[in-house]
């Protein structure tokens, strides 16, 4: 709904959604960054009607694609800072995934890098209105047994493992990476337009940067 009102509004060229997500790749440790080149709803099943697994009715899709030339910008961004980062498909569905069957399921079925809870229903807006849509993820948990724990210990481990690449940005926590490719993507496209779900402003990438940063240092 936030999207579809920001696109109404302010008509952006491009919705970056970022966030954390849960690792289905043995390349993406905690801390790690994984850029989406699609976004797939792996809980949508209309199989007993003949349907493929996450096929999206209307759209008549099942990989829901990120714009190119947004992932390789943020793809250059992510290499400016020496960031660990995996480029695949990114799980998403109504569901915190805590077991390894329901992993490996994802994994079988559809080949998805990360899994999360909100990019697929954004990138479907995106596909409605003709917007370019991209995704990052931030590593919280391995989307296992154990995923419940690693969530919750997940913002100071980021900081931690992070915090050599991120000297420039004055953040820690669950998003620090997440804020380091923001930073290194204002840095190699400044005059670009960012639009933020909420509250719905818009503003050059360098403004944007500058702002959360200052916002960021004032809050601890």
């Amino acid at each position: 709904v936030c999207a579809q009102c920001m696109i109404f509004a302010y008509k952006p060229e491009v919705i970056i959604n970022t966030g954390v997500a849960g690792s289905l790749s043995n390349a993406l440790n905690i801390g790690d960054i994984a850029l989406g080149c699609c976004s797939i709803q792996t809980d949508m099943d209309t199989s007993p009607v003949g349907d493929p697994l996450g096929l999206i009715s209307g759209l008549n899709l099942i990989e829901l694609p990120c714009d190119t030339a947004t992932v390789e910008k943020l793809e250059k961004a992510a290499k400016s800072l020496g960031i660990q980062y995996q480029i695949g498909k990114i799980s998403t569905g109504d569901q915190f995934v805590n077991s390894n069957e329901r992993k490996k399921f994802i994994q079988d079925n559809f080949g998805c890098i990360a899994c999360e809870m909100e990019s697929g229903s954004i990138a479907h807006v995106c596909l409605m209105n003709d917007v370019k849509f991209a995704v990052i993820r931030s590593i919280s948990d391995k989307a296992d047994n154990s995923s419940h724990m690693d969530y919750g210990e997940f913002a100071p481990m980021a900081a931690q493992n992070s915090i050599h690449m991120l000297k420039m940005t004055p953040t820690v926590g669950a998003s620090g990476a997440i804020y380091g490719i923001l930073m290194g993507y204002a840095m190699l496209y400044p005059d670009s337009v960012l639009t933020l779900i909420f509250p719905p402003i818009s503003m050059k990438a360098k403004w944007f940067v500058l702002i959360f940063a200052a916002i960021e240092l004032l809050t601890g």
